[in-house]
């Protein structure tokens, strides 16, 4: 086969003939000044120049339109696409046409100032929408004859469509009708219903009577409707009417109630034979605030919710039984509901006219014009991926190809070479390519024009478009890892804090300067749309971001892996300071959509609750069976991840809970509301906030819930993938399947994996036994004993009855051998139980992971050398191979090459390549230039920047000035007591008495300080809250002293995430990691601050003793006690007077609280009090002193700039040992036992692009044929 190039044309519905050859048909242009829409700050003319044609409708343009939503809207490959992803591919395709219609229909309505007439009806019984749409576009033959090649019969695809329940009968049907006829007659026109969610009901006949169940229409998704996320209108309810006099004139404002919200939901109605297409708008009920998350945290999680059932419930069924009260009010609220809605966006089209003439509002709302567009032709050419040149001309990069049979997919009945041919090379990234990709999500996804979206609009159409490529090599990794039959790593997650994904995505793609380059002729900077994007709230700490840089290295380094975790609706919260205190509110990060997730409606597993087990016989064999209770379904949202500088893209797949049944009919016919919707609410509050508060036995439930959603659905999909091998072989799952534990919150995916085998699969108990031991691993993440999480047997016997039997069954499997080690040592055998006798009963989660897994591991040196030591000493005793160190790591990607460009910008001048991001050691090569003045001073104009940076972030979110001369002295990270966020605001007070009592002239040699604290605490940990108000209020009196002025600054900072800590970071100077030695497990934010070139005051607790070693101690500054020694000093502590045990310094601090100096408020005494009674369990009294004599050290070091300089760059080069790269790398070679695969890069070449392929003898002929 030869290679020619050529450019591939594209035309739009009718098309004409140029000089022979397909030609594009011109839009209708529109100028924003013609008809009153607001002018965009920026220049749109190049925006129009790379929509002004339309789609093709040649077979060609078909296809590729249809195959195009196969792979980036469906993010499907050729191989796994079934008859209904073919249904929703097609339907997406003959949208994205009517969407340019609509588009310019409703702008040439606007440049007429048409008369429209608004349609307004409680029903709209439409019909299936894809064969309407085809034979009035004139495509029916067309989209018949393109399917055809791809193996499909469009008649066969019409039955996968669902009929939409928005209706009854002739109202409806008369009222869809109307709609056509007014789309086909050319009259300016809207239709105004209500999008119900389960419509009037699906009848089912039972002994010959009717039965009314809840139509779930909506089920698998509505691909004809284009959601307006900024098109929503407040409606009341209830409240009273109060009357104010205005200007003279009595008027009546409406007030108080209940408000709820009304959002917009567009299908396009396109005319036969014309371009003009209008809309049916369809509202749905949200609620205006739809989360308590006070009733949340005391385990009222109906209560919680209530709102938000109370809104939805008003669309949920057209014609609710009004035989009741009930019934009456909400069939009188769904109508009050349309007709607010609608006339709200009436009156809103109307006042975007140029002039506002109210007495011209009837001759402007009703039926009057006939109004079609002219069209005209041209040819435009498009491009994919990474170009290249061939002859002078762009040219695909063509993608490794596979064949189904080489890698156990079940072959489809159907050829699917054509598919093949249409998506076997990658999307351009040129210029052109690039801005092509983002106006194409502007108009066919997001339904926009060019006059009618906003900087987030634009930010959501970039964000689809680097989807786009994401997805491309997603599909391509999967294939690639399934072809090569790959081992796995699943990594399994309660939290997954990964930030934002733009920026990361672009820089990893080696795309960020293209896209910045191609927005800027589209009139945005690409740095304001990094703004727009809200954090994910996935995670609070550590342990999130620790599995989220593991994510980022694991991709990287090319490992077959997969990230389990949970969509959460709400997040743990979003914290708001109100007089001081910390207030949780819902965090609601998905409320405008997420850009970046892929919604897999076919993946989700049914999850069982309480119930009870059932034995029967079965071949002589005793079997259990687990039935009753409740069932709900987990559904799965990928998102996907890519690797730096690789093609390789895996996955974090998230779960998100949903009703098995979600809708209670017959309660609801009775007015019982809430009833109706009850199992939709139990269902959906599990996956509603990350770590419910669990001081009730309510959260305490809801908590293992989560836990146990997360590991059945995971270990259920692990297992389906490693069923689709070739050979069924379940010896073999642990050389294909490694599954790491992060900490013990999904350590029931050991019994449920075990569950599965031995009741499902029906393996007998020891061989599935040996099966998970040999598959598991655990990653313990704390030396507290109180920490270590332990489950109520009773809530496990009610919750999981099965797993509580399986328990027992490895307890006694794991006791023999310790029995057989030990015999008659009962206390070996207490300690290692993984039921806890004592008291109520308890399940010990931590010994049930290290019992289930191959490997235990910690997460810096003296973290498992504690473990080892006090903890997990007979464990470790009698398996000492199974214990490793894996000290934590973080991504140079994010942390370096994201959140500090300039810094890292300056490596790659220096360096003479970006290879240190990848191998981070290359970094020791700087060492000579920290004796170099330039490369100093290069250094310390960075870091000004970055300061610079970060007081307008200041200014802006806390609205107060820092001095930007100051030593910017920086504590982030959860709010706990061991973490000692009190012994740091202790001393800031402390410093604050010292400058009060300062002369003039000793005032001068003070070093300037802004100290800025961020962190939650948790909703039920009343002391770290506490410390909260402490540090607002000593900030209050600080800040507004005006003879301490710029000396020093106290700033707490709301909301810590991951897109602050960006800023943050890199501005920061002096970093404290003050823990109590022997109680932080490892801490990473100590590396993401060393990497930046930030000084570290710390304990030698955690990592920190590592960077220790790494920077060099005249690069640290270490104080306190050291671990050997916390429990003498706690004992002193515990048997020495106050007045003795404290040093002055910190009781003067005592005493101006006590006399309250920061504030009159019992709290912060209290807050004293919980340390100064002989409870001072976390040693800040202890070590105030020695904290006092470092924090001297750094103000005598800050006095010199060109010294404090070189020690910053020393630990930014010496940081390389804590890139998470090397952690990965022990991982998969000393745990997990796990090889690279790498993704072929893509070829400029068909025959170079299957060298990699294996072939079949035919194919291998036709490859050498072309290499010839």
């Amino acid at each position: 086969m030869d290679q020619k190039a050529t450019y591939r044309t594209s035309v739009r519905r009718a098309t004409v003939q140029v000089g022979g050859s397909p030609s594009n048909m011109y839009r209708p242009e529109y100028q924003v000044e013609q008809f009153g829409l607001q002018a965009s700050p920026r220049d749109t003319s190049k925006i129009w120049e790379l929509m002004d044609s339309y789609q093709g409708s040649d077979k060609l343009a078909l296809q590729q339109s249809i195959v195009h939503h196969v792979e980036y809207t469906l993010a499907r490959t050729r191989f796994d696409f079934s008859k209904f992803h073919s249904y929703q591919a097609l339907s997406h395709s003959v949208r994205d046409r009517l969407i340019e219609a609509f588009n310019d229909t409703n702008l040439h309505f606007h440049q007429m100032d048409a008369k429209r007439i608004y349609y307004l009806s409680l029903e709209f019984l439409i019909g299936r929408c894809l064969q309407n749409a085809l034979v009035n576009l004139d495509l029916e033959d067309d989209y018949r004859e393109a399917l055809l090649e791809l193996g499909y019969k469009l008649e066969e695809l019409y039955d996968e469509e669902v009929d939409p329940a928005l209706g009854n009968g002739g109202l409806g049907r008369l009222a869809a009708c109307f709609l056509d006829s007014l789309a086909t007659l050319n009259y300016p026109s809207f239709g105004y219903g209500i999008r119900y969610t389960y419509g009037i009901f699906k009848q089912l006949i039972k002994d010959g009577y009717q039965v009314e169940s809840p139509d779930f229409w909506l089920n698998q998704g509505n691909p004809w409707e284009i959601e307006r996320l900024d098109v929503q209108y407040q409606i009341r309810f209830y409240g009273f009417v109060k009357k104010v006099w205005d200007h003279g004139v009595e008027r009546s404002v409406w007030e108080g109630g209940e408000t709820i919200m009304a959002r917009a939901y567009d299908t396009p109605i396109p005319g036969y034979n014309t371009q003009n297409t209008i809309a049916l708008r369809l509202w749905k009920s949200h609620p205006a605030s739809e989360f308590d998350f006070s009733s949340f945290n005391t385990g009222d999680y109906f209560k919680a919710l209530e709102q938000r059932q109370k809104a939805e419930y008003i669309t949920s069924v057209l014609y609710p039984n009004d035989s009741t009260d009930a019934g009456k009010e909400l069939r009188l609220k769904q109508q009050y509901l349309l007709v607010s809605a609608s006339m709200q966006d009436i009156v809103r089209r109307f006042k975007r006219r140029k002039v506002l003439d109210w007495n011209a509002f009837p001759s402007k709302v009703a039926l009057i014009y006939k109004i079609k567009m002219d069209q005209k032709a041209t040819y435009r050419t498009s491009v994919r991926r990474a170009t290249v040149q061939v002859g002078g001309s762009p040219s695909n990069m063509y993608r490794p190809e596979y064949q189904v049979e080489q890698f156990g997919l079940q072959a489809s009945p159907r050829d699917t070479s054509k598919i093949w041919e249409l998506m076997d090379s990658y999307q351009g990234s040129d210029k052109l390519a690039l801005q092509q990709s983002i106006v194409h999500h502007v108009e066919y996804t997001l339904a926009r024009t060019r006059f009618d979206f906003s900087k987030f609009h634009s930010y959501q159409a970039l964000s689809h478009s680097v989807r786009d490529r994401l997805i491309e090599a997603f599909n391509d990794t999967n294939l690639h890892f399934h072809q090569m039959d790959a081992k796995r790593i699943y990594y399994l997650s309660l939290e997954f804090l990964i930030g934002r994904c733009l920026q990361n995505a672009l820089v990893n793609l080696d795309l960020e300067d293209d896209y910045r380059e191609a927005l800027l002729e589209l009139g945005y900077k690409l740095e304001e749309l990094y703004d727009e994007e809200v954090d994910p709230a996935l995670g609070n700490g550590g342990l999130g971001r620790l599995a989220a840089c593991f994510l980022d290295s694991l991709a990287t380094l090319n490992y077959p892996s997969f990230g389990y975790g949970i969509r959460y609706t709400y997040g743990i919260f979003k914290q708001l300071i109100k007089d001081g205190y910390q207030v949780e509110s819902p965090d609601f990060w998905l409320n405008q959509g997420n850009p970046w997730e892929i919604e897999r409606l076919d993946v989700q597993y049914q999850i069982r609750f309480y119930g009870f087990v059932k034995k029967v016989w079965d071949h002589g064999v005793e079997r259990s069976v687990w039935e009753g209770g409740e069932t709900i379904m987990a559904r799965a949202y990928d998102t996907p991840i890519p690797g730096y500088n690789t093609q390789n893209t895996i996955a974090l797949r998230l779960w998100k809970s949903h009703p098995a049944s979600e809708f209670d009919f017959s309660s609801f016919n009775t007015g019982d509301y809430f009833k109706a919707l009850e199992q939709r609410q139990k269902a959906e509050y599990i996956t509603s906030v990350l770590y419910p508060n669990d001081s009730t036995d309510a959260g305490k439930e809801l908590r293992l819930k989560q836990q146990y959603l997360l590991v059945s659905a995971s270990m259920q999909d692990i297992v389906r993938r490693f069923k689709r091998r070739k050979v069924l072989d379940w010896n073999a799952f642990p050389s294909k399947v490694a599954v790491q534990l992060n900490d013990t919150h999904p350590a029931l995916a050991i019994v449920e994996l075990l569950r599965i085998l031995i009741d499902i699969e029906q393996l007998d108990n020891m061989s599935a036994w040996q099966i998970v031991t040999k598959s598991f691993n655990y990653t313990n993440h704390t030396v507290l004993p109180e920490a270590l999480e332990k489950w109520g047997v009773p809530l496990i016997e009610k919750l999981l009855p099965r797993h509580l039997e399986i328990i027992y069954l490895i307890n006694f499997l794991f006791l023999e051998k310790v029995q057989q080690k030990y015999p008659n040592n009962w206390g070996k055998l207490s300690a290692l139980s993984i039921v806890e006798e004592e008291g109520t009963k308890k399940v010990r989660m931590a010994n049930l992971s290290i019992v289930g897994s191959k490997f235990v591991n910690g997460v810096a040196k003296i973290h498992t050398e504690l473990l080892k030591t006090t903890i997990f000493k007979e464990f470790f005793e009698m398996h000492p191979n199974k214990f490793q160190n894996k000290t934590n790591g973080v991504t140079p990607r994010r942390w370096v090459r994201c959140a500090n460009p300039a810094l890292a910008a300056l490596y790659d001048r220096v360096l003479g390549s970006d290879k240190w991001v990848q191998d981070m050691e290359l970094l020791k090569q700087l060492e000579p230039n920290v004796s170099d003045p330039q490369f100093v001073r290069d250094f310390q104009m960075i870091k000004m920047e970055n300061k610079e940076r970060f007081v307008h972030w200041i200014r802006k979110t806390c609205q107060v000035d820092l001095n930007i001369d100051s030593l910017f002295d920086i504590q982030v990270k959860r709010i706990h007591e061991y973490k000692r966020q009190l012994m740091n605001i202790l001393y800031v007070i402390y410093r604050y008495l010292v400058i009060k009592e300062s002369s003039p002239e000793e005032r001068k040699r003070i070093v300037p300080r802004s100290v800025c604290f961020g962190g939650k605490a948790a909703p039920g940990y009343v002391n770290a809250k506490r410390v909260i108000k402490l540090i607002n209020s000593v900030a209050d009196v600080i800040n507004n002293d005006h003879q301490i002025g710029d000396l020093l600054k106290v700033v707490f900072m709301p909301n810590y995430n991951v897109s602050n800590a960006q800023i943050i970071i890199p501005a920061a100077e002096l970093s404290q990691h003050i823990s109590t030695a022997g109680t932080e497990a490892s801490g990473t934010s100590n590396m993401k601050f060393i990497m930046n070139g930030c000084l570290i005051l710390g304990t030698l607790d955690g990592a920190n003793v590592e960077i220790d070693e790494a920077v060099g101690r005249e690069n640290i500054f270490i104080f306190g006690t050291q671990v050997e020694d916390v429990d003498n000093m706690k004992e002193k502590m515990r048997n020495t007077d106050p007045h003795e045990y404290f040093p002055q310094e910190l009781l003067k601090v005592f005493q101006e609280i006590d006399n309250g100096r920061f504030g009159h408020n019992q709290e912060l005494k209290w807050i004293i009090d919980s340390i100064r009674h002989k409870n001072d369990n976390y040693l800040v009294g202890q070590d105030f002193k020695d904290y006092i004599k470092a924090q001297q050290q750094v103000d005598d070091l800050y006095r010199q700039p060109n010294e404090w300089a070189k020690k910053s760059i020393y630990n930014a080069i010496r940081s390389f040992k804590f890139s998470s790269d090397r952690t990965i790398q022990e991982y998969a070679e000393e745990i997990w036992q796990l090889k690279p695969i790498k993704v072929p890069e893509p070829a400029a070449q068909m025959h170079e692009r299957v060298k990699g392929i294996t072939l079949s003898k035919s194919q291998q002929e036709m490859a050498e044929k072309i290499k010839n």
